[in-house]
């Protein structure tokens, strides 16, 4: 995520503090673009499959599973390409019975999270 650090929200940090984050940035910036190098074709395409099954909202993790596989995708590719493209995982408690939920993160969320509603 760039910030833009010459915004009044960033008006606490000393030059020296925004040059940091900045190289920072930077350097993240270039792990993801080895990471995504790296990645197998079958994480790739798996990945591919995923963000766009998702694009619309949230998906049961029964049904994404199911789907992936009627799609060619093996199961642990899945895995890798949702921990990859930080995939949300949401319990939700209050249904009969209680069922897990993928969706893809906001903007603001970096990493997979889990959360029980």
């Amino acid at each position: 995520m760039i910030v833009d650090y010459d915004s009044p929200e960033c008006d606490h940090l000393t030059e020296e503090q925004k040059e940091q984050f900045r190289k920072l940035e930077s350097t993240l910036s270039q792990n993801q673009k080895i990471k995504q190098k790296l990645r197998t074709p079958r994480v790739s395409s798996a990945a591919e499959w995923l963000e766009s099954y998702l694009q619309h909202g949230p998906i049961s993790a029964t049904e994404v599973l199911r789907t992936s596989s009627e799609e060619g995708h093996k199961i642990q590719s899945l895995y890798k390409a949702k921990k990859e493209l930080g995939i949300i995982s949401t319990r939700i408690g209050s249904a009969n019975p209680p069922y897990w939920q993928w969706e893809l993160p906001t903007p603001t969320q970096q990493t997979e999270s889990y959360q029980i509603l």
